[in-house]
């Protein structure tokens, strides 16, 4: 983003300390939004993994041994979340951004897996599966033809930019190197009409301030910028989110605020220096900050307001957090860090298996737990 689209943003969240139907106040805010961002903007370019995470390329040389029982568990679980996550989607349980979160992190496992073991066929076929799936998404929506619907041009455009992406990958699978220039070419153009698209919601009280992050985020990537260009827009989200809280506000709450505080500390981290003091001290501060986000998002479950999804999602944030930092270069994780990660997922696996009412979307969540376990399971497999 330029600096005349980051001063288009920032009014936006100060709106709410005057107008009561501005974009603060107006929206409800809930934690799926935060999710959403940390899915497309956490470690998403090149500044910080050295590849594109949504892109995962075939792996030459030696091959990596996967026993065929964990082969076959990761196919099939993934196949289910596949199936139970588009379920609870067409039947209008599940938020967009959740099922476009469910499909990539399954498809992103099985890549690396045949990645790992040069089985680029199993990689094609697998992102194919995804760009169907996306496909079908991006038609229902469309389908759909509410224009008076709150935020649905937004989302018809938001499937249509991962739908791109998805192709964009395809077309690299099948070495057509001029055609995933081309649709990629597309998804940047998408990327820029979901950002102004929302910005026009936000007009009228329909986006929330973490819906505008994750489209100034998306952005970003698109236009391969750095996410710092535009780190003063959480900056005023966590303000107007204070001054909600300071009002005893629903849309104040602790664990929103607490997401946007990490993703200061995400922005920081990625334009540090590994092996620095700075490095050093904004790895401490993400740490920090996802184990009290971790911590409040579970009470929050106890409670019945927040979801296992929620939770499952910033323990996965906290695994890609620590990957990061071991292929950075920088310091080893530390091993008090790693315990408390294993302890938490140990909580979050019996989380899961005490969710015995699997109506509505929990069938998906629980799945989507079980997927997780596999892509820990295999975590050194790259």
């Amino acid at each position: 983003m330029n600096s005349s689209q980051i001063r288009a943003v920032l009014p936006v969240f100060g709106a709410g300390r005057a107008n009561a139907n501005g974009l603060i106040a107006s929206c409800s805010i809930n934690r799926r939004e935060w999710i959403a961002s940390a899915v497309y903007a956490l470690f998403a370019t090149s500044v910080v993994k050295g590849q594109d995470r949504t892109s995962v390329k075939p792996v030459a040389g030696a091959t990596v041994d996967i026993p065929p029982q964990v082969w076959q568990e990761t196919r099939t679980t993934s196949r289910r979340l596949f199936d139970q996550s588009r379920d609870s989607f067409e039947r209008g349980l599940m938020p967009l951004q959740d099922h476009l979160e469910q499909l990539s992190f399954a498809t992103q496992l099985n890549l690396r897996l045949a990645g790992a073991t040069n089985q680029r066929d199993v990689q094609r076929d697998w992102q194919a599966q995804l760009v169907r799936q996306l496909e079908g998404v991006a038609g229902r929506l469309e389908q759909f033809r509410q224009p008076a619907s709150a935020g649905w041009e937004s989302d018809v455009l938001l499937a249509r930019f991962s739908l791109a992406e998805a192709r964009a990958q395809l077309a690299k699978f099948d070495d057509k190197p001029e055609l995933a220039a081309a649709v990629q070419s597309q998804a940047v153009e998408l990327a820029r009409q979901h950002w102004a698209k929302r910005l026009d919601d936000s007009s009228v009280g329909h986006t929330s301030a973490m819906q505008i992050w994750r489209a100034t985020s998306l952005l970003n990537k698109a236009e391969g910028r750095s996410a710092a260009t535009s780190r003063n827009v959480l900056q005023q989200a966590i303000e107007a989110t204070d001054r909600w809280s300071f009002l005893g506000a629903g849309i104040g709450r602790n664990d929103l605020r607490e997401a946007f505080q990490y993703e200061v500390a995400r922005v920081d981290l990625q334009e540090s220096t590994p092996g620095t003091q700075a490095f050093s001290a904004n790895a401490q501060q993400a740490e920090s900050l996802l184990v009290r986000l971790h911590e409040t998002t579970t009470q929050y479950q106890s409670k019945g307001t927040a979801s296992l999804y929620d939770v499952a999602t910033t323990f996965r944030e906290r695994t890609e957090l620590h990957s990061f930092l071991q292929s950075a270069g920088g310091d080893a994780v530390p091993k008090a860090w790693q315990q408390r990660r294993a302890a938490d997922f140990r909580n979050l696996q019996r989380l899961a298996t005490n969710t015995t009412d699997r109506r509505g979307r929990n069938a998906a969540d629980t799945t989507y737990v079980g997927v997780l376990a596999l892509a820990e399971k295999t975590a050194d497999v790259r």
